[in-house]
């Protein structure tokens, strides 16, 4: 199955993708890093998904409240995943199917590819996270009640300032 939303070409933008996204194994994980010298899991996805007209927040927290939550047994090629680390930290992975995501890893301090069925990272799953919209910044999980959905936005800072404060991921 493929995340239609985010693969209007079909397969070979999948494996376009796959490959992008794999291209960042070894990268140094730095927490607060924006650059292939050192980043860290928030800044990777936002990275990533920018080529695609997709703007992420900054912080997995944020990450977190966009697009469309979608359980472990959904997820589908290039959705986000997340998971609860020590202290209580969100943490940021993209999804690449067949029960793996990719992800910068502070454990073992580079980007690399996991199983989402491992007991480390079962055990910590939150939810998935489908994003459809381009050309636009990602929005907030429209709310159940009543009022207009809140907007999430971009971060006016640049890339060099957001290597110098750190944030969640």
């Amino acid at each position: 199955q493929i995340n239609q939303g985010l693969f209007q070409g079909g397969n070979g933008e999948r494996d376009l993708f796959v490959r992008m996204v794999k291209s960042f194994e070894g990268v140094p994980y730095r927490l607060g890093g924006n650059t292939m010298g050192g980043i860290d899991c928030s800044a990777f996805t936002r990275k990533i998904y920018g080529v695609f007209s997709i703007d992420l927040p900054r912080t997995a927290r944020e990450q977190l409240r966009c697009g469309q939550r979608v359980g472990r047994e959904d997820l589908d090629t290039g959705d986000l995943v997340f998971f609860r680390t020590r202290r209580n930290r969100i943490h940021v992975g993209i999804f690449l199917g067949g029960g793996e995501f990719f992800h910068l890893s502070s454990r073992n301090r580079a980007g690399k590819v996991d199983n989402i069925d491992s007991a480390y990272f079962s055990s910590r799953f939150i939810s998935g996270v489908r994003l459809r919209e381009t050309g636009s910044p990602a929005r907030a999980e429209t709310p159940k009640g009543p009022g207009p959905a809140p907007v999430i936005p971009a971060p006016a800072v640049s890339p060099s300032a957001e290597a110098k404060h750190p944030s969640g991921g």
